[in-house]
């Protein structure tokens, strides 16, 4: 990882740091268990008539093949994808940093710079221009925020990662 002090933001795109939904740190969605976040935000985009891509996204054996299979299935996406996703992918994120470690104190030290997906994407990442959404980063900050502000005074919301939608 590099230090935090190399740019004037954090990159969520280098797959070992921690808060990287790249990052080989298991989450668990549904009573499944995903080896990385990226896996468990791409499954989460399908519903439960799509059983097959899920399990298909769980045993990729990479992020990027695990994207690549959404990708491909993306006329199967659930109705109310574009509705729940930011509130279901902050779940995922929460999940992640509230099971390890590692990932908490990676993200404890980015205290006081902004988090950014410094990707073409212009909804999660930073899009072409530098314009985009940054969706992905505003989460992690978020969970940045929700965890240190209040150390592990979680809402009760967040505390049940109740899985309707």
């Amino acid at each position: 990882m590099e230090k935090i002090t190399d740019k004037p933001f954090v990159s969520m795109r280098d797959a070992t740091n921690p808060i990287s939904h790249w990052a080989a740190y298991p989450v668990r969605r549904h009573g499944i268990e995903f080896f990385t976040s990226e896996a468990a935000c791409q499954a989460e985009a399908f519903g439960k008539d799509a059983a097959n891509i899920v399990e298909e996204i769980r045993q990729a054996p990479s992020p990027r093949i695990a994207m690549e299979i959404a990708l491909r299935n993306r006329k199967k996406i659930k109705r109310n994808w574009q509705r729940v996703r930011r509130r279901l992918v902050t779940r995922i994120c929460m999940d992640k940093v509230t099971r390890h470690p590692e990932v908490r104190q990676a993200l404890w030290e980015t205290w006081g710079y902004p988090i950014k997906l410094d990707t073409k994407d212009p909804y999660w990442g930073l899009g072409t221009n530098g314009n985009g959404g940054n969706v992905a980063g505003a989460i992690m900050e978020q969970c940045r925020e929700r965890l240190f502000r209040e150390p592990y005074t979680l809402p009760q919301e967040e505390k049940m990662f109740a899985d309707e939608y």
